[in-house]
């Protein structure tokens, strides 16, 4: 029974090494990559769109697309496993991440509006309501809004620069 385990272990490795020069060979003949698989030079993988290269596996894997995250990592046998991003939350691009982010809220009290609304895939745009303008972050990332300092009659803005921290204000001759 022994020699009969020993003849079955190296008739399943045979198998293992053909099926995996076969599938070598007929990827480089093809064109055709199932994931997850093994590059055939370093850790460059076929597609750097929608694949990375598992260090873990030292195989090429799917990405999650834009609106999922990474449920389950790769293995040697079975690609990634990415679901979509709960409510209130998103990625945009391609990604391995096991969390998506939160989406921004454009909050009306600090002087913001939505020029994007957050989907599971899209980030959400704010931008300063009319007459304001950002006084904390930078756009298209700001979070809070003030009003316009009108000037007093006979002065006026010495540079055609709209954003008012950098204005200078002086008395017109």
């Amino acid at each position: 029974s022994l020699l009969l385990f020993r003849l079955l272990a190296l008739a399943i490795s045979h198998l293992l090494f053909i099926s995996y020069h076969f599938l070598s060979y007929t990827r480089k003949q093809t064109g055709v990559y199932t994931l997850p698989y093994r590059p055939d030079t370093g850790e460059l993988c076929t597609n750097g769109t929608t694949e990375y290269y598992c260090k873990n596996v030292h195989m090429c894997c799917s990405l999650c697309s834009p609106g999922t995250r990474r449920k389950v990592e790769c293995s040697s046998t079975s690609d990634t496993v990415c679901e979509p991003c709960h409510a209130g939350q998103y990625i945009a691009n391609f990604n391995y991440t096991p969390n998506c982010f939160r989406c921004p809220k454009c909050s009306e009290d600090k002087g913001l509006q939505y020029v994007q609304r957050c989907t599971s895939s899209t980030k959400a745009i704010c931008e300063c309501k009319s007459g304001m303008y950002c006084i904390l972050g930078k756009s298209p990332d700001c979070m809070e809004c003030a009003s316009y300092s009108y000037c007093k009659p006979g002065e006026g803005v010495s540079t055609k620069d709209l954003s008012p921290i950098e204005n200078i204000w002086h008395v017109m001759k």
